[in-house]
């Protein structure tokens, strides 16, 4: 083999494992942490996206659609948690309509809890999706992280 190749793989054994990211969807240790785990520096500036609700208040086992706006994205994790807890509650792909194209569920502490991405496309503006209320009394203060 010639010193160019050796190089050649040398360099693609440095740069690989530097670039990884998780293109069909985010690992499962991030389901606590909510954290992507690239391997970057977290970002600490206010998130240009925004959340939208077809409702502001729930009761159990009712379907919200929530859209994520603000622009185009590749990577996505999404969960509806109680205030103060790391526990997802409801799930995602309610009755009305079917996950967001290149999206998909994932199952944290329940079937279905969390949303993420299961290609790293582009995703449209607005991005929409189906949760549903966990069908016992949900807990006030919830809100989506």
């Amino acid at each position: 083999m010639s010193s160019y190749a050796h190089l050649g793989l040398l360099v693609l054994l440095v740069i690989i494992p530097a670039s990884t990211g998780y293109g069909g969807g985010a690992p499962n240790d991030a389901c606590v942490d909510m954290s992507p785990h690239h391997g970057t520096v977290e970002r600490t500036s206010p998130s240009k996206f925004s959340l939208y609700l077809t409702e502001e208040t729930t009761q159990g086992g009712d379907i919200l659609k929530v859209c994520v706006k603000g622009g185009t994205f590749e990577g996505i994790l999404l969960q509806m948690r109680v205030v103060g807890d790391t526990v997802p509650v409801g799930t995602f792909n309610g009755t009305r309509g079917t996950i967001a194209n290149d999206t998909k569920t994932m199952n944290c502490t329940a079937d279905n809890d969390t949303v993420t991405h299961s290609k790293p496309t582009i995703k449209k503006d607005p991005t929409c999706f189906y949760w549903k209320a966990p069908n016992n009394k949900i807990p006030q203060n919830v809100h989506f992280v």
